[in-house]
């Protein structure tokens, strides 16, 4: 069945091996925290704050809310001028 194998076969299938546990843990990296967050409200957060990551968006760790950088952009601007 098999009458040649040569070292980049070999090669082939390790480097195959190593882009499938890459993906893998990819995929637990995304996931783990929303499937934690089933059970527990602190990984619900996290789960949050890294969709928020991936979509660009700023999210508040302590609420898991969107920040609205420009409202936060203008009250800063408000609380400097008042002193």
């Amino acid at each position: 069945m098999i009458a040649y194998l040569d070292a980049q076969t070999g090669s082939m299938i390790a480097a195959a091996f190593a882009g499938g546990a890459a993906g893998v843990a990819v995929l637990v990296r995304m996931y783990g925290y929303k499937f934690l967050g089933l059970f527990s409200k602190k990984y619900r957060r996290k789960a949050e704050v890294q969709q928020g990551d991936l979509l660009g968006v700023e999210i508040d760790p302590e609420t898991g809310e969107p920040v609205d950088p420009e409202a936060a952009a203008e009250a800063l601007a408000r609380s400097d001028t008042k002193r």
